[in-house]
C-alpha cells in the first residue's frame, strides 16, 4: 500500500533569484511537499515515528535549503530541497510546489517537480 506523507502551505524565508531587487533581500517562499513511501505497515504495527517519515523531516530539508546559500534559478532551489528529502531511506516519489511572490509583486509564480528516487 503506497502511502503518501504530506506538508502544505509551509511559509519560509530565503535569499534566492536572478534580479536586482531579490538578489540581497530575503522573500517568502511557500512550499506544497508530498512524500510517497512503500509502507506504512511496519509503523502502524508498531505505533512508532521511526517506522515511518515524520513530516517534520520533510519541513525541516525544506527549511535548511531555503536558508542556505542563495541560487539563482527556482529550479534549482526546488531540485536542492527534493534532493535532501530523498536521502531519507523511506522515501521513495516526490511531488513538491515551490513558489514565490515575484519582486514587483504582480504575481505568483513557481514550479512543481515530480521525481521517483532509486533506492
Amino acid at each position: 500500500m503506497e502511502t503518501t506523507i504530506f506538508v502544505r502551505g509551509l511559509v519560509l524565508w530565503g535569499i534566492h533569484g536572478t534580479h536586482a531587487l531579490t538578489t540581497g533581500t530575503a522573500r517568502s517562499f511557500t512550499l506544497d511537499i508530498a512524500v510517497s513511501l512503500d509502507s506504512i505497515k511496519e509503523a502502524v504495527e508498531t505505533d512508532s515515528l521511526e517506522k515511518t517519515l515524520d513530516y517534520k523531516y520533510i519541513a525541516a530539508c525544506a527549511a535548511s535549503v531555503i536558508a542556505g546559500p542563495p541560487v539563482r534559478l527556482i529550479e534549482t532551489l526546488a531540485a536542492k530541497i527534493a534532493a535532501t528529502i530523498a536521502r531519507h531511506p523511506r522515501a521513495q516519489k516526490i511531488k513538491l510546489t515551490l513558489s514565490k511572490c515575484e519582486y514587483d509583486d504582480e504575481m505568483i509564480s513557481g514550479i512543481t517537480l515530480q521525481q521517483t528516487f532509486q533506492k
